[in-house]
């Protein structure tokens, strides 16, 4: 897979354009691409986090350009994200594993002191699902000047985490998360 960005310190992988399969849709041949943005992050010694987002891409045969298509084929976009996912984090469990372990004694040592015991954290509320009630973008931060993510259809669900003012943050595919105006949405029937 050709890649684009590897930027270690930060843990981002981007890859080149992977040419995807050609399809036919109301009598257009259609070809397609996707890419990925790969995110590694250290959660400890013997575990590593792992984010992937694919963009999905399509133009017709004899078209110019390509243009976004993950609004349009949201499952197609799940399954290559879930693909790469299992490989890479196939891979990380491996090597993981096979990290030697330090010694009870030299983690003691490098374990910070316990200044104060934390209490725990209650358990968390259900799950809050919104609908998006017309084209709404899924912005960077919650701001209109904010880097645009993908732009959803209407009757699209999402997953609340947070609001602030006009904004409202929501999850999608367990891995993208964003910021929409809070006139775009609405609450999902249960």
């Amino acid at each position: 897979m050709p890649l684009t960005v590897q930027d270690r310190e930060r843990g981002t992988i981007r890859t080149d354009y992977i040419k995807g399969a050609e399809f036919l849709r109301l009598e257009t041949v259609f070809s397609s691409r996707y890419k990925y943005d790969i995110h590694l992050s250290r959660e400890s010694e013997t575990r590593t986090g792992l984010n992937v987002r694919c963009f999905y891409e399509i133009k017709e045969k004899k078209g110019r350009s390509f243009g976004s298509a993950n609004d349009l084929y949201p499952e197609e976009v799940d399954g290559l994200e879930k693909e790469l996912y299992r490989i890479i984090e196939s891979t990380l469990s491996r090597a993981e594993a096979s990290r030697p372990a330090r010694p009870k004694a030299q983690e003691k040592e490098k374990a910070p002191p316990v200044a104060r015991q934390v209490a725990p954290v209650p358990s968390s509320s259900p799950k809050t699902f919104l609908l998006t009630k017309k084209n709404a973008h899924l912005r960077e931060g919650p701001s209109p000047e904010s880097k645009i993510i993908l732009t959803f259809k209407p009757g699209r669900k999402v997953e609340k985490v947070e609001g602030s003012g006009n904004w409202v943050r929501v999850k999608i595919w367990e891995t993208t998360i964003g910021w929409v105006l809070k006139d775009f949405l609405e609450e999902a029937p249960p």
